[in-house]
């Protein structure tokens, strides 16, 4: 059994980027009551579903990136949130991108989606924008006001990281919102 109290700070640590922490309060819950597990797992997923609305998740089209794509679809339908899959088209020399590579990335997208058990249920929307993947994924979560992204990481290190940097280090850095990274499976 869990006190008030304690409930009351978890949902505190919760609701950090809630806009209206209404939610603490229909529970009608005074100091004096103790609460079951089972009921403050209700809460506290009451809680998330009202804070998650929108999710975003990247994707470069790799294996590795689909897990991700996977993780975020299955919070959306938990959520009943909305999915946005993003792909970023990477910039020329002259800092464009044609309007056939635009449509190349978005066929690959739609392909990328089919086989990875994604969309049944879901209200999904594909984007596909030029520019660097870190700075664009950030100017749009600010700019739709995503509540999550989900990403997966390739997991590098040492020089290729040095070299290449980390989309998933700056987003994590940056982010205007929280970033959920799923991990690697250990054989890989």
């Amino acid at each position: 059994m869990f006190s008030f109290m304690r409930l009351a700070h978890l949902l505190r640590k919760l609701s950090v980027k809630q806009r209206s922490p209404a939610f603490v309060t229909r529970w009608q819950i005074t100091a004096r009551d103790r609460i079951s597990k089972p009921a403050i797992s209700s809460m506290l997923k009451e809680a998330a579903m009202s804070m998650v609305k929108k999710i975003l998740a990247p994707t470069d089209f790799s294996e590795v990136s689909a897990k991700g794509v996977r993780y975020a679809s299955r919070l959306a339908r938990e959520f009943g949130a909305e999915l946005v899959v993003m792909n970023i088209v990477p910039l020329d020399e002259s800092n464009v991108a044609s309007k056939r590579e635009i449509d190349e990335h978005k066929v690959a997208l739609d392909e990328f989606l089919v086989g990875r058990d994604v969309g049944s249920g879901l209200n999904i929307r594909k984007l596909v924008e030029p520019g660097v993947p870190p700075s664009a994924l950030l100017y749009f979560a600010e700019k739709e006001n995503c509540d999550l992204i989900v990403m997966s990481s390739h997991g590098r290190s040492g020089l290729p990281r040095m070299l290449m940097g980390s989309v998933t280090e700056q987003l994590l850095r940056k982010s205007p919102c929280p970033v959920l990274v799923v991990p690697l499976d250990r054989q890989n």
